[in-house]
């Protein structure tokens, strides 16, 4: 159900501000490769809230970061998002990149993105 994932997406994001939250929800198994597949979904609700999750699960945490940077795809669809999103979307998105980019290995996954430079540059034109 959509709107279950939805809501499920939004509540994650939403207790991940608490620093303790954050942590646990990253040490529980799937939760980000969940919220990964969800940056792949036909609704842009889901998109939005997908995305708004991991850039709050990735702020100000290491252990995330890295764990969100490693994941199956997850560069490369928060890449996607930065061109194909609405702008809510694209907002989620760089945010997510951002807090990623604070990983060093994740800063070299970032750069290699085929366009990713050009997309960002275009954000900073719109």
């Amino acid at each position: 159900n959509n709107d279950i994932k939805k809501y499920a997406a939004r509540v994650l994001g939403s207790v991940a501000r608490n620093d303790t939250n954050r942590s646990l929800i990253g040490s529980t198994p799937l939760a980000f490769s969940s919220l990964v597949r969800l940056l792949g979904s036909e609704s842009d609700a889901i998109k939005q809230c997908a995305a708004r999750a991991l850039g709050i699960l990735a702020y100000n945490n290491d252990t995330n970061r890295g764990l969100i940077g490693s994941t199956l795809r997850a560069i490369s669809l928060l890449v996607k998002l930065l061109e194909d999103g609405n702008e809510r979307i694209k907002e989620y998105a760089t945010c997510v990149l951002a807090n990623l980019a604070f990983n060093d290995t994740n800063r070299g996954l970032i750069g290699s993105e085929p366009g990713v430079f050009t997309l960002l540059v275009k954000l900073l034109e719109d």
